[in-house]
């Protein structure tokens, strides 16, 4: 939101648009009360809404239950490991390769407005950290380009330029 008001864009309910037009959670978990005032809350309250929301998404919310009554556990859900890609190269999943994109775009954003995210800071560092051990580790097997610390300087700069003309 610190990014969004230093653009001088309005502001979006984030919880709102999290429910609302993403997976919504039973009304058990968070209020529409909550879930509208959202914006005006403290920030405390506002990350306690954030927790509870992802929280409740643990076990799929509108998952019918089995005959034991247990519901579907997204929280069971595997992680998907590296595995060989049609190249023959050693290859992260899509995700965290994507979230890895987005958070470095978000990362240059917010260095661009003289912003800051630390939390943004230290997941990128741990990330890129795990991605050089591996490729360390890794020297006889063909690794894809996603084992390469990566700037993505190119969409930053687009990106970044189009701000700074609004």
């Amino acid at each position: 939101m610190n990014i969004i008001s230093k653009l001088n864009i309005k502001g979006i309910n984030l919880l709102k648009f999290m429910t609302d037009d993403n997976y919504p959670v039973r009304l058990e978990s968070l209020s529409r009360h909550d879930i509208e005032n959202f914006p005006f809350l403290e920030t405390i309250h506002q990350e306690y809404l954030l927790y509870i929301r992802y929280t409740s998404l643990l076990i799929d919310p509108f998952s019918e239950p089995d005959e034991d009554g247990r519901y579907f556990d997204f929280s069971a859900v595997p992680i998907t490991k590296t595995f060989i890609n049609r190249e023959g190269e050693l290859d992260i999943p899509r995700m965290p390769k994507e979230d890895y994109y987005r958070l470095k775009i978000i990362q240059g954003i917010t260095q661009s407005v003289d912003s800051s995210c630390p939390t943004i800071d230290k997941f990128i560092h741990t990330y890129e950290k795990k991605v050089r051990e591996i490729f360390d580790a890794q020297k006889e097997e063909r690794l894809s380009n996603a084992f390469f610390v990566q700037s993505f300087e190119e969409d930053l700069h687009r990106i970044c330029s189009e701000i700074a003309k609004n």
